[in-house]
């Protein structure tokens, strides 16, 4: 009986700070489920120690963390948390499709 509340992100509303905000302020019980799923670009880095990859929303810009995601649905303590994504997750160091040698202008600092 629970009652399904979907936030769809598109056009202007499609970007990393509107997403963090949406997420940090995402108010949850513990009788609900969250679901966060992302089909878009993705990526890793050499230094990533997660198995999850960055997703993107614009290049030349820093993606954001999945294993980000993941932590700040699971710190509100749902019922049922469940976090998918529908991209690459190749190292980008060897460029977009992993047979590439050439350097890939993208910004990858951690904030």
């Amino acid at each position: 009986k629970m009652i399904l509340k979907e936030r769809i992100f598109c056009g202007a509303e499609f970007n990393k700070e509107t997403i963090k905000s949406y997420l940090k302020n995402l108010n949850v019980t513990e009788e609900d489920a969250v679901v966060f799923y992302f089909s878009g670009h993705g990526y890793r880095t050499a230094q990533k120690e997660t198995p999850w990859p960055f997703i993107t929303f614009e290049f030349y810009k820093p993606g954001l963390d999945i294993k980000w995601i993941k932590d700040i649905i699971w710190n509100k303590k749902p019922q049922f948390a469940l976090v998918m994504t529908d991209c690459c997750n190749n190292f980008i160091e060897q460029g977009l499709f992993g047979r590439e040698t050439k350097n890939i202008q993208i910004n990858l600092r951690k904030f």
